[in-house]
């Protein structure tokens, strides 16, 4: 093996050894237990030994959108009125916004408070979204 391949294969399984240890320190803090090799919340009732292919699916489109991400990016500062929103985010129109709203609220991501505001729907939720952009940035790196 050439010392270029050796180095890769070094920095890769690095990379794989930090992934694996956020996703023990997170099963460790008791935040979440692992069904079907799927992550959940511990105290959502819904989690059986199988969740539904359309919520999984339905939850990865909501947060596959670009508009959508800068939406929660500019709410792990803290909740937001959709004026705020709508100035921190670039979004074409007020339409647009509202429908990425809805979307995000649709799938349990976002949450409204009693003000009308927008915020993350909780702090396990913030963590999930952490995670998995994490495990994004890795995993694209090489790319």
């Amino acid at each position: 093996m050439s010392s270029e391949s050796s180095s890769d294969l070094q920095e890769v399984n690095a990379r794989l050894e930090a992934i694996e240890q956020r996703l023990h320190a997170l099963e460790a803090s008791g935040d979440a237990k692992i069904v079907s090799s799927l992550r959940t919340p511990p105290d959502d009732a819904a989690s059986s030994t199988e969740l539904p292919l359309v919520r999984i699916s339905n939850f990865f489109s909501a947060i596959g959108n670009p508009t959508r991400l800068s939406i929660i990016r500019a709410l792990a500062e803290g909740a937001k009125t959709p004026a705020e929103i709508l100035s921190a985010v670039e979004i074409e129109s007020k339409g647009k916004m509202y429908h990425h709203l809805r979307t995000l609220t649709g799938t349990s991501i976002l949450a409204r408070t009693a003000g009308g505001a927008y915020q993350i729907s909780s702090d396990y939720m913030a963590r999930v979204i952490a995670e998995m952009s994490a495990v994004a940035l890795e995993v694209t790196a090489s790319h």
